[in-house]
């Protein structure tokens, strides 16, 4: 993990290095193995960057000057495929010696612009100055697992990982969002790219931004590849096997060890017998362990670990500091409100982790990509009973869930969000398929100041097919796993 912040200002007068000295420590956790920051040549600005070491551990110093002197940039994350891009670069003229992915993708940008996002396969959020044309250009990788969030007006442009770093800029303001809160009332998280702050936006995955003077253009460089591609059986088979064992053995680069988190899930333990069977690597595995039988999953994972050989380590949530305590801890590493309970294991068995390795690998993304999740079952059941008269589900269904609520409030719940599901189309039906709280109710809990008059929170930009599991798909890939499982992957370790 990396952080990167910076600030454009176009009103004739340079910021004051206070203000970059306040995003960057705003940062500093994100970075403990070095920090940097350099104002432009045009004097408007400045880029910052702290950071995690894992490639190219000397070299690989930032903010990093591009040879030809014209760019200047700055990187959160990982490219997997450096090597190939250093090749490129060579067999196009420009040899360069590092073993740093962050030179070597400035260096990219310097010979073919843009266009190295189309091959550049990593996690990252990198920030690039060009100082003839006095633009800067922001990226994210394609899944969004790298945050970057951007504050832009007319004279002032404010970008970082983290939104706590642009807060410390004072020209950004800071006014809640209120589409946004109905967002997180109903699904624990903002859509993005909404965040609880107007006028704060994240950069959406796959996409790209260039900064000028009173002038922001977003391209999207990449799109989730269409899902109705015909293959056989056996060419599936093959294809996910492929592709997983080259995703994962991509993640393994690094010059420091790595290790993983194992749940006894599909997903962990997919990962665990791939780097040990498969690429018969060394590999520790971290796991938490409940006092609640109906939530510990340390005994499979334990079998697992066992099976493959890892070197197994767990931590146990008897005993830990005070709930309250722990909660607060938590909710401060968070620049916005988020109700993803999962958090909380995954903040505690992070900092057990980092006792033992500075990278570790997770399952998250598999249930989105392969609808693992009971709701991509019950979308299916929601538009069937779509199709049964409106007057009965609102009357005699809804009725008999109401009824059953002191008796079985869990199932009275799953019932209503299925029941607001059938009544809804589009992308309503995966919203209330995936909400805490019914849409229709979010806004008697809210202040009047911050009531949404005639906008829809829910009004998306992306188009729905059918309310059918593709969209549910759709809807994963774009919102929930950016906006909620990656987001509390990042935060919390």
């Amino acid at each position: 993990m990396c952080g990167i912040c910076g600030a454009l200002s176009w009103a004739h007068h340079p910021p004051e290095e206070s203000i970059s000295v306040r995003m960057l420590q705003a940062l500093s956790h994100r970075g403990p193995d070095g920090s940097g920051v350099v104002s432009l040549p045009s004097n408007n600005g400045f880029l910052g960057n702290t950071r995690l070491a894992v490639i190219g551990l000397e070299a690989g110093k930032q903010p990093y000057t591009s040879r030809c002197g014209r760019y200047i940039g700055v990187m959160n994350g990982e490219v997997y495929n450096f090597r190939a891009i250093q090749r490129d670069l060579a067999r196009s003229g420009t040899s360069i010696e590092t073993d740093s992915d962050t030179e070597l993708v400035i260096e990219g940008f310097a010979n073919w612009g843009a266009e190295i996002l189309s091959f550049v396969r990593g996690m990252f959020a990198i920030a690039i100055y060009d100082t003839h044309l006095t633009e800067l250009f922001l990226a994210r990788d394609r899944a969004g697992v790298k945050p970057l969030y951007y504050f832009g007006e007319s004279e002032l442009f404010v970008f970082g990982s983290e939104m706590k770093s642009l807060l410390m800029h004072p020209g950004v303001p800071r006014n809640i969002d209120s589409l946004a809160l109905h967002q997180y009332l109903a699904l624990g998280y903002p859509l993005l790219p909404r965040t609880a702050f107007k006028k704060i936006f994240e950069l959406e995955p796959g996409t790209s931004l260039r900064v000028s003077p009173g002038q922001m253009k977003r391209e999207v460089y990449w799109r989730w590849p269409d899902r109705q591609v015909p293959v056989s059986d056996q060419g599936r088979e093959d294809g996910v096997r492929e592709a997983l064992i080259q995703a994962v053995e991509e993640n393994l680069v690094a010059d420091v060890e790595v290790g993983a988190c194992l749940s006894a899930g599909i997903d962990s333990t997919l990962l665990v017998a791939i780097v040990r069977k498969e690429l018969q690597r060394p590999l520790r595995t971290f796991t938490v362990r409940f006092p609640e039988a109906s939530y510990d999953e340390s005994q499979l994972a334990r079998l697992v670990a066992s099976h493959f050989g890892a070197d197994h380590h767990e931590i146990t949530l008897d005993g830990v500091k005070d709930p309250m305590e722990l909660i607060a801890e938590i909710l401060d590493q968070f620049d916005q409100p988020f109700a993803d309970s999962s958090a909380i294991p995954m903040y505690l068995l992070s900092k057990e982790i980092r006792r033992w390795v500075k990278v570790a690998l997770s399952g998250d993304g598999g249930d989105e990509m392969f609808g693992g999740y009971p709701r991509f079952r019950h979308i299916r059941v929601a538009r069937a009973l779509g199709s049964l008269p409106k007057q009965l589900l609102s009357g005699f269904v809804a009725s008999g869930l109401r009824s059953l609520a002191p008796f079985n409030p869990d199932l009275s719940r799953a019932g209503g969000r299925l029941l607001t599901a059938a009544l809804s189309e589009g992308w309503l039906r995966c919203i209330a398929l995936s909400s805490y709280m019914n849409p229709d109710d979010v806004e008697q809990w809210i202040a009047p100041q911050y009531t949404r008059g005639n906008a829809d929170p829910f009004e998306l930009p992306i188009s729905s097919v059918d309310g059918s599991w593709r969209d549910f798909m759709s809807f994963s890939e774009h919102y929930a796993l950016p906006g909620d499982y990656l987001t509390k992957v990042d935060t919390m370790s």
